[in-house]
């Protein structure tokens, strides 16, 4: 069962390589993989009887940081694209996952278990950027400036906040406690999200001004939304007769086109760094 994915676009100095990171769960314990996108070269980076969950490469695709309890704890560690010189980044927290790293690599913003922070991936230096164990799913800005997640006021009611590296300038962005899962534009200048309360995916300029919706199906959820690399569309995925199944829609809401149809459950779709393919599972 492949549990997560992402894409990167590692630079091996012969031209781009594009490789598809996931979790795979083969009876209890869950491990690492890379694998090309055509389906070769599958690779298990981490083969061990541990549990390793939210796998991302940095932004030249050259480091991995994952959570593991790998030694009893929960910790962040940070590992070369091959799997190899695996180091912990920190260990000695309650609870420490849904690791990101900043656009220029050195610093690593993660969910501590009571609120977000921030460390340098030599481990030496951790400052807290927030103190609610209800703010998860930090996204960074691509201009390295901003801190999107999502803080939670009790069961399934969710508001968008952003806040400035420094964990200072915190803003609150939605306020109809149902809304998920933002995400910046590939210019940073916009946010994506998915809003539980109007069941649509809505765009809004980065200081919560201009809400818009970017599908009108009220009656149907879409969900698992991600911004193509160079912003112009939107995958996602849906269920509107009983299938859920992979969308494309243009930003300002035109051109919805459905990428899969079958009885299988497609989610959690992600393009390749080129926008020419979509991972999915």
């Amino acid at each position: 069962m492949n549990d997560c994915s992402t894409i990167s676009e590692p630079n091996t100095g012969k031209g781009y390589v594009y490789n598809i990171l996931y979790i795979e769960r083969r009876g209890d314990p869950t491990d690492i993989y890379t694998i090309n996108s055509d389906g070769s070269e599958m690779k298990n980076l981490t083969n061990n009887p541990a549990h390793y969950m939210f796998p991302t490469y940095s932004r030249d695709g050259k480091k991995i940081a994952f959570m593991s309890d790998s030694v009893g704890n929960i910790e962040i560690l940070m590992m070369d694209a091959d799997g190899s010189n695996v180091k912990s980044i920190i260990n000695n927290l309650a609870s420490a996952n849904q690791p990101q790293f900043t656009p220029a690599g050195m610093e690593i913003i993660f969910n501590g278990g009571d609120g977000l922070f921030i460390i340098d991936t030599s481990g030496t230096s951790l400052r807290r950027l927030t103190d609610s164990h209800f703010d998860l799913f930090p996204k960074i800005s691509p201009l390295g400036d901003r801190v999107l997640f999502q803080m939670g006021f009790g069961d399934l009611m969710w508001d968008i906040h952003s806040i400035g590296l420094d964990g200072n300038d915190r803003k609150r962005l939605t306020d109809d406690y149902n809304e998920w899962f933002p995400q910046f534009s590939p210019d940073g200048l916009h946010i994506l999200y998915e809003s539980h309360s109007k069941r649509e995916l809505v765009i809004m300029n980065i200081d919560g001004n201009n809400k818009r919706n970017v599908t009108n199906s009220p009656n149907i959820a879409e969900y698992d939304a991600v911004y193509s690399p160079n912003g112009t569309r939107v995958a996602y995925s849906s269920h509107p007769n009983d299938r859920t199944d992979i969308y494309t829609i243009s930003i300002d809401g035109s051109d919805i086109l459905r990428l899969t149809n079958n009885l299988l459950v497609d989610r959690y779709p992600k393009y390749s760094p080129d926008g020419r393919l979509i991972a999915f599972f």
